[in-house]
């Protein structure tokens, strides 16, 4: 069994790799829920839609989120009533929101409505949330100096302001979701995706429990770097490894990750960089790890079960 540590667009894609190559049933993901929030009274999971949309094989692959020949008419809508319509919910993607919505208004948790939504796109491997109780990433930004949710500075500020911190909000009483350690324990290999490992990663790990379980387990796990050659292929990972004081580079993932996970696998345009990913204290692994279509994607997923062997 395969253990997958996942949040956003990068995540999506690895898993839709390793699909190719694994029965599904054989893999369980614990996806990232501090990104989630309520947007037009809506409750939104982004980095799970982004999973479930890759899975399915209808993401809008080029722009790595949403649903594929997406249509914007209740957002034209909503702008008719003059709403601030900062982040953009698709006609075919609303759907998911306002069932999730529905059944959360019901008292049924999320990893059963994640369950449920799985099921009716036909996805056979397990996906837990992180956490079922709620649990917020929030940036502090430095001028001007205040915190925003993740989302906020995301999308609506577009990442453009410096950062000086990152804050889990009530990272002391959530608990990991029934399965979510057992899935890391009983696992044969664990998988850390290529992931901002600020805020995709680390809202995982600081979960209850979670860091340690997979720090006793880092034998078995290993790391994709999300940075090539001092750049992120999507989002703002290299700006806030600048910003948090880390070097854009595969070394400062290195460092983030030596203690959670054996092999870091990293791109062929980082290969100069080997030796000193392994002065970190983690077995570097070098190979083609951009994916920009399902034939990269299964180049990558082949990789994986490589460092599995290492």
């Amino acid at each position: 069994m395969i253990t997958v540590l996942a949040g956003g667009v990068g995540a999506g894609r690895t898993l839709a790799g390793l699909i190719q190559l694994i029965d599904q049933k054989d893999i369980t993901v614990i996806v990232n829920t501090g990104d989630d929030e309520q947007i037009y009274g809506l409750y939104v999971c982004p980095d799970f839609d982004t999973l479930t949309y890759h899975l399915a094989g209808v993401a809008n692959y080029d722009q790595g989120w949403g649903i594929q020949d997406e249509k914007w008419q209740v957002m034209q809508g909503l702008q008719r009533y003059r709403l601030d319509t900062w982040f953009n919910l698709g006609d075919k993607d609303l759907s998911t929101h306002i069932y999730r919505s529905f059944r959360l208004s019901q008292g049924a948790e999320l990893s059963q409505i994640f369950k449920e939504i799985t099921t009716a796109w036909g996805i056979q491997m397990q996906i837990l949330p992180m956490t079922n109780d709620r649990f917020r990433t929030m940036i502090q930004i430095k001028e001007p100096k205040k915190e925003v949710p993740f989302q906020e500075y995301f999308v609506k500020l577009k990442q453009i302001p410096k950062i000086s911190g990152i804050r889990f909000e009530n990272k002391n009483s959530a608990t990991p979701c029934p399965g979510v350690l057992e899935a890391i324990t009983e696992a044969d290999n664990i998988v850390i995706c290529p992931s901002n490992p600020f805020v995709s990663i680390d809202p995982i790990l600081n979960v209850k429990g979670i860091r340690q379980a997979i720090e006793k387990n880092r034998s078995k796990t290993i790391a994709i770097s999300p940075i090539v050659a001092g750049t992120a292929i999507k989002g703002p990972a290299a700006k806030m490894m600048t910003e948090l004081g880390y070097p854009s580079s595969v070394v400062g993932i290195a460092s983030i990750y030596a203690p959670l996970a054996k092999t870091l696998i990293i791109d062929s345009k980082d290969a100069n960089e080997a030796e000193n990913v392994s002065h970190q204290g983690i077995d570097p692994l070098v190979g083609a790890t951009i994916m920009k279509d399902p034939t990269t994607t299964r180049q990558l997923a082949q990789l994986i079960l490589k460092a599995f062997k290492t």
